[in-house]
């Protein structure tokens, strides 16, 4: 059963920091369950792990430069991040990521409603890419995300998806 987030906690938002580096690794770790069914030992695991967080940490802040890397506090203590572009074209949504046990209980419904409304406001798309798998994609369904071509890109699998959500016009 899920709980529901108190409502005298509060959810706020700030810069990720390098003392985050740890707490993004762990959240980096728990987003990839693949990792367990590795044939490999813990410390292998472990390694791997830290590299791919390396590789895709460096990607983001060199592709998105201008991008707004926030980790995403509840009650003062961190519980994710969200990682988001904008620009006079589009709102992209590079990554939102929570821990396990603050999954499912309103905390990445309220950050994308909050976008949603910026967008709006703004008169601008929302865009990501997230797989087909990942349990958020159902989340961002309901949100009325729509699977589109991302003129970016000369690739697109079947495992992962560009959505799109577009303001009413």
């Amino acid at each position: 059963m899920t709980k529901a987030i108190e409502m005298n906690s509060a959810v706020t938002l700030r810069p990720i920091e390098e003392g985050d580096i740890d707490f993004l690794q762990r959240l980096f770790a728990e987003s990839w369950p693949a990792l367990d069914q590795l044939p490999m030992n813990d410390e292998q695991k472990q390694q791997l792990m830290r590299m791919q967080f390396q590789a895709q940490h460096a990607d983001y802040q060199t592709r998105f430069p201008n991008a707004q890397f926030d980790i995403i506090l509840l009650d003062g203590e961190p519980v994710g991040r969200i990682y988001v572009e904008r620009n006079d074209q589009e709102i992209r949504l590079l990554d939102i990521a929570l821990l396990s046990e603050h999954r499912n209980n309103g905390i990445g419904s309220s950050m994308l409603k909050e976008l949603l409304v910026e967008a709006a406001r703004a008169s601008l798309p929302i865009r990501l890419w997230v797989e087909n798998f990942n349990p958020s994609f159902r989340l961002f369904e309901r949100l009325g995300f729509k699977p589109v071509a991302d003129p970016n890109v000369d690739w697109q699998t079947e495992a992962n998806w560009h959505l799109e959500w577009l303001p009413a016009t």
